[in-house]
């Protein structure tokens, strides 16, 4: 069987959780994500669904693969590219993202498609 416990604790370290922050985000306590990242016990269903939605993954069932979708690879590959100082800056407004209000997410993205539209004006064709 695929160690799923590695991998679910494999995505929370790339997003730079803790266990309790995780925890606080999936409904759970502490316990129960350090339980299933040891692989003492497998998830509940609805917890695996919850970790999963929360990760924007979903895990192959034959060989426990985590599968990004396209607009995921896509991000992933761009990010890969950036130099580390770059890279750091993209996770710390990906995350600011994940706790901001719909009308400030509104407002930053109309901040930059304008600024996309500039920059699209005045490239050299």
């Amino acid at each position: 069987m695929p160690n799923i416990a590695g991998k679910l604790k494999e995505l929370r370290l790339q997003a730079g959780l803790t266990q309790g922050q995780l925890a606080d985000k999936l409904g759970v306590d502490q316990a129960t994500i350090s339980t299933v990242e040891l692989g003492r016990r497998n998830p509940s269903l609805p917890l695996l669904d919850k970790w999963l939605e929360f990760f924007q993954v979903q895990i192959n069932i034959i060989d426990g693969a985590i599968v990004l979708r396209p607009e995921e690879e896509l991000l992933v590959k761009a990010t890969r590219a950036l130099p580390p100082e770059k890279r750091q800056l993209l996770t710390r407004i990906a995350l600011a993202l994940t706790q901001m209000d719909p009308f400030a997410t509104s407002l930053l993205g109309d901040l930059i498609s304008r600024s996309e539209a500039t920059f699209s004006k005045s490239k050299p064709t």
